[in-house]
């Protein structure tokens, strides 16, 4: 299988405070795979670096072969991101602000773009300030998948949403990789994990605890 995602011994310090710490990581192409932590475990951070948002200290991460630090943008064009906390432009709609991230990538399947909208429950008229939670965490999802990327970065996804559309969002994600599109996934929450990933890395106190198939780590969730 082609990794679309490795790092060796990545390295993330805050001074004194700690990030991440010698992850060694390989996301297969066309897999679901599962970020399994606490909050404050270090996920966000890791993601963090493989968008190049942030340098890591230490270490090294590709992404499609790229060295993320090497040609962040080549990356970025195929990538969908959600992060875990984000805000938009308060004053344009829900419309609005698909429509805006849709031309910065030379448009999408505006077709695809509506049909998310329509299985995501969206009322796109409303302007982004007048959003709940979760009808926020609704426009990031569509913004992050409408153009179908080759790898999804998904920090907290189902945060916000009822249990309904949570369903719904797991049936879009298994289409994507039934596609052949890699779905990279945070979560602090292992049923969720289980229900969607084919594997699980288990992140503490920013060290890989164990990475495996979800059988294997279903059988840890007792512990």
């Amino acid at each position: 299988m082609t990794s679309v995602i490795h790092t060796e011994q990545l390295t993330k310090t805050y001074g004194a405070h700690r990030g991440i710490a010698e992850l060694d990581l390989d996301v297969e192409q066309g897999e679901i795979f599962g970020f399994l932590g606490p909050n404050g475990a270090g996920k966000t951070t890791t993601m963090r670096v493989l968008l190049d948002l942030i340098r890591p200290t230490a270490g090294r991460a590709e992404v499609f072969g790229i060295e993320t630090t090497a040609d962040p943008v080549a990356i970025h064009r195929r990538i969908g991101y959600l992060p875990g906390e984000f805000d938009l432009y308060d004053r344009l709609t829900g419309a609005d602000t698909i429509a805006y991230f849709a031309n910065l990538r030379d448009g999408v399947d505006t077709a695809y773009a509506a049909e998310l909208v329509e299985r995501l429950g969206l009322d796109p008229s409303r302007k982004y300030k007048e959003y709940s939670k979760g009808n926020k965490q609704k426009v990031g999802l569509v913004v992050a998948l409408q153009h179908r990327p080759d790898l999804l970065i998904l920090d907290e996804p189902t945060s916000g949403l009822d249990p309904l559309v949570q369903q719904t969002f797991f049936e879009i994600i298994r289409e994507a990789r039934a596609e052949g599109r890699t779905v990279f996934l945070s979560s602090h929450v292992i049923d969720e994990v289980d229900r969607t990933c084919d594997r699980v890395a288990i992140i503490r106190e920013g060290r890989l605890v164990q990475v495996d198939r979800i059988d294997a780590i279903r059988k840890l969730a007792f512990h």
